[in-house]
């Protein structure tokens, strides 16, 4: 009995440094997609032409993406599995995805090729969080 009040401790703890960091990560997505929003309205032509769209989509689409996260983790906070599963995939392939998207796009600013490496390694932070054992066992498969 005790365990079981030890490892929802844990879970609890977990949920709320993913919580924090999630948090951090829609702050600093909204503040990337301004500064961006700036610059491509105010000094036009300071970001490659090829690179302008790309640079406010994927700043538009971080920007939101962090509201799922949370949505995600009130999700995961209530006990959903499906919205820990997601969350855990997320967390895992999105910081992945982004530093192989910034390795390959030569024409981004160096400005906003950091920004979105700290989006990963907010990221990240969240995987770590939810991929604990006693966060995992919180949510197990069910059978049948």
């Amino acid at each position: 009995m005790e365990k079981d009040v030890a490892a929802q401790g844990a879970v609890a703890q977990a949920l709320a440094r993913a919580r924090t960091l999630a948090r951090g990560f829609v702050v600093w997505n909204d503040v990337v997609l301004v500064v961006v929003l700036v610059v491509v309205l105010v000094a036009h032509g300071s970001i490659a032409r090829d690179a302008e769209a790309t640079v406010v989509l994927r700043a538009g689409v971080f920007a939101v993406g962090g509201f799922v996260l949370l949505a995600l983790l009130r999700g995961m906070a209530q006990g959903k599995r499906s919205s820990w599963l997601r969350l855990a995939v997320i967390s895992v392939l999105a910081p992945l995805g982004t530093v192989v998207f910034v390795s390959a796009t030569r024409e981004l600013p160096w400005w906003f090729v950091v920004a979105q490496l700290v989006s990963a390694v907010l990221l990240a932070g969240i995987a770590v969080c939810v991929l604990r054992r006693e966060v995992r066992a919180a949510y197990p498969k069910l059978s049948g």
